[in-house]
């Protein structure tokens, strides 16, 4: 993945549910204490239009699914939008996973 400077970015992570995956993104950007905002939040637990809105707000998105529920979900995200698939399963049961953390840490350098 290519190493792109998020200092002062609005980044949107959407996974799923918008807890696990996605959270973690948010949890280790926010460690870095660089300034960022970021989001998250789920394709299955969102409508399209707030999908849509959130994508507006960006500067950069992540998806973090794996390939069949990115074909599954990816009817939400409005096809004007450029994000960055991460694939990645829904193993984990929690944003604070070290695993994942360390995972999320290595995608984002």
């Amino acid at each position: 993945m290519e190493n792109k400077k998020l200092e002062d970015q609005k980044i949107l992570a959407l996974c799923k549910h918008g807890i696990t995956r996605s959270g973690a993104i948010v949890k280790v950007l926010k460690s870095r204490k660089t300034k960022v905002d970021v989001l998250c939040a789920g394709l299955l637990s969102n409508s399209k239009e707030t999908i849509k809105m959130l994508c507006d707000w960006a500067d950069v998105v992540y998806v973090l699914l794996n390939e069949e529920e990115l074909e599954r979900y990816k009817y939400k995200i409005p096809e004007y939008i450029q994000f960055e698939h991460i694939v990645m399963t829904d193993e984990w049961g929690y944003a604070a996973h070290p695993i994942l953390l360390n995972k999320v840490n290595d995608i984002l350098q």
